[in-house]
């Protein structure tokens, strides 16, 4: 029997390795619903900014915050529109365009983020650099917008905070800026961040099992195995609200061998369900 190990709430480094006959067991034990580990962080003191607008500071030591939750459901960074999408007039070059439909004053959008459908088969995230009159420039994209009509939205940015449940982190400032339902105090809501890079980071081992958990509202990754290594196994574990790869496998040099995902439930990925990189069997 592998050896079992008692678990923090928030994140597990691993670097050591188990045997083939005695694995490094991570997992659930007694009875009841799969524990939880969970990636995010309680946000409190919040204090009203102007109008609906609430705030709260919190130190991420200069990184993003790609999810905030508020009595468990995941809720909507600021955009604009709020459903549904604008669309591409005039392609004006590799990185402007121009779009009749636009009335924002100049300057309104240029500290958001902008998705663009860029080619059929790919939507492109970048920052917006300026809007003067019906005219957006932005960054570079990793594919050239190829076609008029290409549909597009803006996000991320305090000028668009106008529906309730919206919200906004502002890094440089360290605060998160958040529109609750009329009426509703924030500080009488359970609301969360996700604070934590991965619910497991395991770097070049070998024989580590998890099972029966539950894996939720990482920043970056539920389950993230670097530098290769062989025969691991994730048995009957849930991967949701993480902000990028349910299960990420990437390695450059060493391969990942021999190793099992089963009976896994994976959703609500910013990015993959299940990335692999250079892995075989």
């Amino acid at each position: 029997e592998g050896k079992k190990c008692c678990l923090p709430s928030n994140s597990i480094q691993v670097t050591k390795s188990g045997t083939a006959g005695s694995p490094i067991v991570f997992g659930a034990y007694g009875t009841g619903a799969n524990p939880i580990i969970s990636g995010a962080v309680p946000l409190t003191g919040w204090v009203l900014q102007s109008g609906n607008i609430w705030k709260c500071y919190i130190n991420t030591g200069g990184k993003a915050i790609p999810q905030l939750f508020v009595n468990g459901d995941r809720k909507f960074q600021s955009r604009f529109p709020n459903s549904g999408y604008l669309y591409v007039d005039t392609i004006l070059s590799y990185t402007s365009f121009a779009d009749a439909a636009l009335n924002q004053t100049d300057g309104f959008l240029s500290d958001s983020k902008i998705v663009i459908r860029t080619d059929r088969h790919a939507w492109d995230n970048t920052k917006v650099v300026s809007n003067i009159g019906t005219t957006i420039t932005h960054q570079d994209t990793l594919n050239f917008l190829s076609y008029t009509n290409a549909g597009y939205y803006f996000f991320d940015s305090y000028n668009l905070i106008d529906t309730a449940n919206e919200w906004y982190f502002n890094v440089t400032v360290d605060t998160l800026y958040y529109m609750p339902p009329t009426g509703v105090n924030p500080n009488t809501q359970a609301i969360e961040a996700s604070g934590y890079y991965s619910g497991f980071s395991i770097s070049a081992s070998n024989n580590i099992s998890i099972v029966n958990l539950t894996i939720a509202k990482q920043t970056d990754n539920g389950v993230s195995f670097i530098n290769g290594g062989s025969n691991n196994s994730f048995i009957n574990i849930t991967v949701r609200y993480v902000g990028k790869n349910g299960i990420n496998c990437y390695s450059t040099s060493t391969a990942n061998n021999a190793n099992t995902i089963k009976n896994c439930i994976i959703s609500d990925c910013n990015d993959y369900g299940v990335y692999l990189s250079n892995s075989t069997n």
